[in-house]
């Protein structure tokens, strides 16, 4: 469920601003491979993602890496829109991350790739 609530959060963010950019759906088709996410699955919460559960990771790095991973989706087709900026924060707010911690975040990852331990990224910001 965890990881079809991320799949779901990635998808609303790319179709925040109103077009999936094919950049866009690049990103999620790969991360969604990584998650092991089939293809049933991934259509069913592509076509209803707003019915897709709304579970929040309860571990510290998952719950920044699903967020960080998010950002970077917002920013892939280099047009971060107001529309998903909102929607951003209010899934910030949905897992606990402090609107001041969200803009950090999105100004870091604007000049910085992902990083490989989420751990230290916690305790930069």
């Amino acid at each position: 469920m965890e990881k079809e609530a991320h799949l779901a959060n990635l998808i609303q963010i790319a179709k925040a601003d109103g077009v999936m950019h094919p950049m866009e759906s690049l990103f999620i088709q790969g991360l969604s491979a990584r998650m092991g996410i089939d293809s049933i699955a991934f259509q069913r919460v592509a076509s209803s993602p707003e019915l897709a559960s709304k579970m929040v990771p309860t571990d510290d790095e998952t719950r920044i890496r699903h967020f960080c991973e998010l950002i970077v989706l917002s920013q892939v087709d280099f047009n971060s829109s107001s529309e998903e900026k909102e929607l951003l924060e209010e899934i910030g707010r949905r897992m606990h991350i402090p609107e001041e911690k969200v803009l950090k975040l999105e100004k870091y990852l604007s000049e910085n790739k992902l990083p490989d331990d989420y751990t230290e990224l916690i305790d930069k910001l």
